[in-house]
């Protein structure tokens, strides 16, 4: 996971957000979407690996929001964690809408996904 080691991971969702694919390569992201939930994984990670994936993640930003986590008994309330999603930079959407287009993700992409 581009040599990150989390230290706990467990699956979450965020509401208020889609997934989508975008660029020509198919490359994903959040966005914002009322009635919409990402379900996946959260990983702690450590600040200096939080800055390491800033660094490779250049086509985005960080925003801190609230994801629940799933409990072992999924009918009971889930616990509400801070994180931080990535999403396409509105600066650079802006100067070229064209480049982040939504795109079907390649197959390639679609493992490296799934591994997480």
């Amino acid at each position: 996971m581009r040599d990150l080691r989390p230290s706990k991971s467990r699956p979450a969702f965020l509401k208020g957000f889609e997934l989508i694919f975008g660029m020509k390569y198919g490359m994903a992201a959040a966005r914002r979407s009322p009635g919409h939930e990402i379900h996946g994984v959260l990983h702690r990670i450590t600040m200096e690996e939080l800055i390491k994936l800033d660094k490779i993640e250049t086509w985005y930003v960080r925003e801190k929001v609230e994801v629940c986590s799933y409990e072992a008994d999924m009918s009971k309330d889930t616990q509400a964690n801070i994180a931080y999603v990535y999403v396409f930079n509105p600066e650079l959407v802006a100067k070229d809408p064209e480049l982040f287009k939504e795109h079907p993700p390649k197959e390639r992409y679609i493992d490296i996904l799934k591994e997480g």
